[in-house]
């Protein structure tokens, strides 16, 4: 989570959750009155991209074709790869120095698995960078004809490179003119050409590809929708609190977002689109105020993907001491009480029965011995003893459970269930019907079975040698 506010509303703050959005509606908190629409469709447009990944494969190096037909700058300037592998682990491969030539010449580097992990690897940067301490204004054109992976095979061409709709500046509104993208011919058949003038205060030089977002696409709430007068489909530019630059897309609405106070302005994106946009601005700070993973290796991993982006993580907690401390408070408490009452209810109408059985066991048996001396057959035996006895356990149980649950509605609206009630969502008190109906049908199948069993025993102490018993 980060705090960021529109950079025309200096006083304006928006929070901006980061989640996984193909893994957040299995693992994350959702209610369905959050939105008008379900979770997994209201996340799908976060993952998206507009052109699919530069694919290297499992390259050892990366060369690039190109071009420097013009270059003005007071210093040394070098072109880099952004190469990112399957673990989201990112590495700035440095291709080589700029030169002015209109030849085409290659630019080769190795892709060392140490540092950016195995492959396969993808393209999704080539930025022009200024030498060390460098602080001047660069103005260029180049010509990228070619790109090139290296594989055990040998040398294969990387399609789709030279296709300007895949790719956009990294200039986002930091100068003018816009750089400029348009396709030439090269040696290699299509090019692509850049024609970039930055002053020396611009940061980022260079290209970045579609498959990853030129706007960070955003669920947000309408009350951020409200305050920045946006819509739909407008971009909304960002500023953090310590600076940094971040747009977002707002493509969905929803009521409110977990982890939000109610009402606020608040916007949820991709977590590692946030980090890759958020990457490109130097100035960004990335810190993680909760991480939530799961127990396994998977989880781990994750924490060490966050690590290696340079995003701190303060203090772990584990599932199982989350559990014991929400295990001890107040909604714990109300819903241990609620079971353990259901539970007693069902033990005392079961002891009843058999109490009551036992109590006037002897003259039903006279009875039911009398029956069975006159021609009665078992099933007339046992029908009666059943509607009797299951009258007054059903109706016991029904009555028990009725008034239990018109308690606990009544109680539960007093039970604390946050440290600050929210007001939007409103917090939802209403039992949990299909458990609570599974409950009442399980106590019944068990009050059921001490009832057939205190019953058998019944019918069968009723024979006609029991009158025999009495007369004597």
């Amino acid at each position: 989570a980060a705090t960021y506010g529109p950079r025309d509303q200096p006083t304006v703050d928006v929070n901006l959750l980061g989640v996984q959005a193909d893994r957040y509606p299995a693992v994350g908190f959702w209610r369905g009155d959050f939105a008008d629409q379900p979770i997994q469709r209201l996340l799908a447009p976060l993952r998206t991209p507009e052109a699919p990944p530069l694919d290297l494969g499992n390259a050892d190096q990366l060369e690039v074709d190109l071009g420097v037909e013009d270059l003005r700058v007071d210093g040394p300037v070098f072109l880099f790869a952004e190469v990112r592998g399957p673990t989201d682990k990112v590495s700035q491969v440095r291709l080589g120095r700029l030169t002015r030539s209109a030849e085409i010449r290659p630019l080769r580097a190795g892709l060392d698995p140490a540092r950016i992990g195995p492959g396969p690897y993808r393209l999704q940067r080539l930025s022009v960078v200024r030498g060390l301490g460098l602080i001047s204004p660069v103005t260029t054109r180049l010509v990228l004809d070619t790109v090139r992976a290296h594989r055990p095979g040998g040398w294969t061409k990387v399609d789709g490179f030279d296709d300007p709709k895949r790719w956009y500046s990294s200039n986002f509104g930091d100068y003018t003119p816009e750089d400029s993208l348009t396709v030439v011919a090269g040696d290699d058949g299509k090019a692509l050409q850049v024609d970039i003038s930055a002053p020396g205060t611009a940061y980022a030089l260079g290209l970045a590809h579609a498959s990853m977002p030129r706007f960070l696409p955003a669920v947000v709430t309408p009350e951020l929708l409200r305050q920045t007068s946006a819509r739909l489909g407008q971009v909304i530019p960002m500023r953090g609190s310590i600076g940094g630059l971040i747009d977002i897309l707002p493509v969905a609405v929803t009521r409110v977002l977990p982890g939000t106070r109610g009402g606020s302005p608040a916007a949820m994106v991709d977590l590692d689109e946030l980090l890759f946009i958020a990457s490109r601005d130097t100035t960004n700070q990335v810190a993680a105020n909760q991480v939530w993973t799961t127990g396994d290796a998977a989880g781990a991993a994750a924490l060490r993907r966050l690590s290696q982006r340079h995003v701190g993580v303060a203090s772990p907690v584990s599932a199982a001491e989350r559990a014991a401390v929400l295990g001890h408070q107040a909604p714990s408490l109300a819903l241990l009480l609620l079971l353990v009452g259901a539970a007693a209810g069902a033990v005392l109408a079961t002891v009843g029965v058999m109490l009551h059985l036992y109590l006037t066991g002897r003259r039903r048996a006279f009875e039911l011995a009398v029956l069975e001396a006159f021609g009665a057959d078992h099933r007339s035996l046992w029908g009666p003893v059943l509607v009797e006895q299951g009258a007054l356990v059903g109706y016991g149980v029904l009555c028990g459970g009725a008034i239990g649950l018109l308690v606990a509605l009544v109680a539960l609206p007093a039970v604390p269930q946050f440290v600050d009630n929210p007001e939007v969502p409103p917090p939802i008190y209403t039992p949990d019907w299909p458990s609570l109906a599974a409950a009442l049908g399980l106590a019944l199948l068990l009050v059921m079975g001490g009832l057939a069993v205190v019953v058998a025993a019944l019918v069968r102490r009723a024979r006609p040698a029991l009158l025999r018993e009495e007369e004597l």
